[in-house]
């Protein structure tokens, strides 16, 4: 009794507290406006920066410039997408994505900006790409991200934001 107590509470201070911020919970539907897809993506305050799972990845030159090709999707629908490199981050790796052959605790990753659309929020986001089909969801999205969209996550429920409402921009 005493938990669900405290758990209503905490409910109680985070909505009254939201002011004009929405709540989403831990994990929401997003779509990808440019390229027209939709993925489950998983709000993670723990970590700092958003990744969306990537295949393929190769930097290449174009007009002086460096840009990044990659292939992204869920399921059937991939889609190879070409965007400007806007830098390279390094990336702690977890301590149960270290190998033997992997002589360093970082990993490097291109990052690109994308525009995303969680609910009635489009943000333009930096987003690094790596290879995360063994995760449940493959776009994840950290602190830096959730700023930009400014809302409050309740990590103890999913899907609050509803279908995205952004309009494809293509």
């Amino acid at each position: 009794m005493i938990r669900l107590c405290v758990a209503a509470l905490c409910t109680f201070s985070l909505l009254a507290h939201a002011g004009e911020r929405d709540v989403w919970g831990y994990q929401e539907r997003a779509l990808l406006p440019e390229l027209n897809l939709s993925v489950q993506a998983k709000l993670d305050t723990g970590a700092l920066t958003a990744s969306l799972h990537a295949l393929d990845i190769e930097v290449f030159e174009r007009d002086g410039e460096e840009w990044v090709r990659f292939r992204t999707g869920t399921g059937k629908k991939m889609l190879t997408v070409e965007r400007p490199l806007e830098k390279h981050s390094r990336i702690k790796r977890r301590s149960d994505d270290l190998t033997e052959e992997h002589e360093k605790s970082y990993s490097r990753r291109p990052v690109v900006l994308l525009p995303i659309c969680i609910g009635n929020h489009l943000e333009t986001i930096p987003v690094n790409l790596v290879d995360r089909g063994r995760f449940l969801y493959p776009l994840l999205i950290g602190r830096e991200g959730l700023e930009q969209f400014n809302v409050l996550i309740h990590p103890g429920e999913h899907h609050l934001a509803k279908k995205p409402k952004c309009a494809p921009t293509k």
